[in-house]
């Protein structure tokens, strides 16, 4: 599952907030984040599906990815606005 365009990045935050990913992608190891060409930041959640949980596994991955990005987007809103 992919979450594209969290946030734009101004150019001159870009340092500071691949630093932040850094330690996003240190803390969540199912969840990764990574900031595109355009300095959008993107979020992929890598999960193996089976036809007998597709369903609660959907619901599961989309609750804890709300909660992750939850928690990192005020971070990202501190470097970009300050």
């Amino acid at each position: 599952m992919r979450v594209v365009n969290i946030d734009s990045v101004p150019d001159d935050k870009k340092g500071m907030v691949v630093e932040e990913l850094n330690r996003a992608n240190a803390k969540y190891k199912l969840i990764k984040f990574f900031m595109d060409a355009e300095g959008k930041v993107n979020a992929q959640y890598d999960f193996l599906l089976t036809a007998e949980n597709i369903g609660d596994s959907a619901i599961e991955i989309v609750l804890r990815s709300t909660m992750i990005i939850d928690d990192l987007y005020p971070k990202l809103m501190k470097i970009i606005w300050a």
